[in-house]
């Protein structure tokens, strides 16, 4: 791997971002009784993305540079691992606004 990053694998990925998180979050939408759990969305998508980040560590799909934070113990980077979990909730809280 290691190759230039191009639009369309930046296309590519942020379509699978959207997918994860459409997945995420419907459960919450469509069951009456995780309505009340929705703070669920959060932990579980952190959890997605530290075994997203760590598959694509270990395979070489992608490296980070000297500026991306890191977890210590799990040594993946902090914006990566809470983005799907943060963006499942506010996508959750938007949409159950409506």
């Amino acid at each position: 791997m290691g190759g230039e990053i191009t639009e369309t694998i930046l296309l590519r990925a942020s379509i699978a971002d959207a997918i994860i998180i459409i997945l995420l979050t419907l459960p919450f939408v469509l069951v009456a009784s995780l309505r009340k759990r929705s703070w669920l969305i959060i932990p579980i998508g952190v959890l997605i993305s530290i075994c997203i980040e760590l598959y694509a560590l270990n395979t070489g799909r992608w490296a980070y540079n000297e500026y991306m934070p890191i977890i210590p113990i799990l040594s993946v980077g902090l914006t990566p691992t809470i983005q799907l979990g943060l963006l499942g909730y506010l996508s959750y809280f938007v949409f159950s606004k409506q």
